[in-house]
C-alpha cells in the first residue's frame, strides 16, 4: 500500500464529474503535496499558491501505459477506430518520463469517456481504500470543504 509520502509529486486529475468543487478545477491536471491517508485529505497544487483539498475518490491518476497498450488490444473488436488510436496515443505518451507528455495523456483521456473507462481510475481505487456503503453514499466524489 502507497504511504503519504509516495503519493507527494503524483499527478492527478479532478475528475469532471465532480458536483461540489470549491477550487473550480474539474477536468483539470495537478501535484499533489500532501496526503493524509486515514483522514482521506488529499491536497493538490494546481500552480503557483492555487491549492485544492481532495478526497481520493474525486481524483483520477492515469493507468501504466502497459496496461492501456492491453487494454486497447484486448477491446480492439468493441472498440471504435478513433478511441483505438486514441488509446495508443495515451499508452505511448504514459511510456515517456516526461511530465508534460503525461499531462497530455490525461487531457486526450479525459476528452473521451471510453477512453477514459480504459485508461484511468479514481485514486480511491488506485490505493485500495474500501469505504463503508452508508459513508460511499454520503460523499460524492469526496467532496471536501
Amino acid at each position: 500500500m502507497k504511504t503519504n509520502e509516495d503519493l507527494t509529486g503524483l499527478l492527478v486529475m479532478v475528475h469532471p464529474d465532480l458536483q461540489d468543487d470549491p477550487a473550480e478545477r474539474q477536468a483539470q491536471s495537478g501535484i499533489i503535496t500532501y496526503a493524509d491517508l486515514k483522514a482521506d485529505d488529499i491536497y493538490v497544487s494546481f500552480g503557483k499558491n492555487e491549492t485544492g483539498l481532495y478526497a481520493s475518490n474525486a481524483l483520477l491518476v492515469m493507468r501504466n501505459s502497459n496496461y492501456i497498450h492491453r487494454e486497447a488490444l484486448f477491446y480492439v473488436q468493441k472498440l471504435n477506430t478513433e478511441d483505438f488510436k486514441t488509446l495508443l496515443q495515451v499508452s505511448l505518451k504514459m511510456d515517456s518520463a516526461g511530465l508534460k507528455d503525461q499531462r497530455e495523456a490525461m487531457q486526450m483521456a479525459i476528452s473521451n469517456d471510453t477512453v477514459r473507462g480504459h485508461s484511468m481510475r479514481t485514486l480511491e481505487a488506485e490505493l485500495g481504500i474500501k469505504r463503508e456503503q452508508n459513508e460511499e453514499q454520503a460523499v460524492s466524489y469526496g467532496n471536501k470543504r
